[in-house]
């Protein structure tokens, strides 16, 4: 069975982090505190998905959880998608975020907290680049 074809159930720091279709029944991200969601937009290819963009995705989970709650995390691309030639997107390695429903929308404050806080929680092996209108994460060790 695909990845995109299951919810996967990630453990992140003793909380379980829910990963569903868009459309589908989302896991309550404030049930008890454990549960946190990624949405993802129809057409968002996973399979091939590589386990430093799963950790991606993850992180941004448990980020909006906790400084944007209510929000929704979006993911809207991964492996599918327009990219430029030689993106980390082809190799399962990266990732884009829905901006435009953070405070202030695509760049204002909650794009720049967001983008602050997976800096720092990813470390210097990933780049977070805030993008016009998404934001773009990949695994790209120096």
């Amino acid at each position: 069975m695909s990845l995109a074809k299951l919810a996967i159930l990630f453990d992140v720091s003793r909380r379980m982090a829910g990963l569903v279709r868009q459309g589908a029944q989302a896991l309550n991200p404030r049930e008890k505190g454990y549960l946190m969601t990624v949405k993802f937009k129809d057409g968002v290819k996973l399979d091939g998905l590589k386990p430093e963009a799963e950790r991606i995705l993850k992180t941004a989970g448990e980020i909006w959880s906790e400084h944007f709650p209510g929000v929704d995390c979006v993911c809207t691309s991964a492996l599918d998608g327009r990219h430029m030639k030689g993106s980390l997107h082809y190799q399962g390695l990266a990732v884009d975020l829905r901006t435009r429903t953070l405070p202030g929308g695509y760049v204002g404050a909650g794009a720049k907290k967001a983008t602050a806080l997976l800096r720092a929680y990813l470390g210097a092996d990933y780049d977070v680049v805030l993008e016009d209108d998404h934001l773009h994460v990949e695994f790209d060790p120096k």
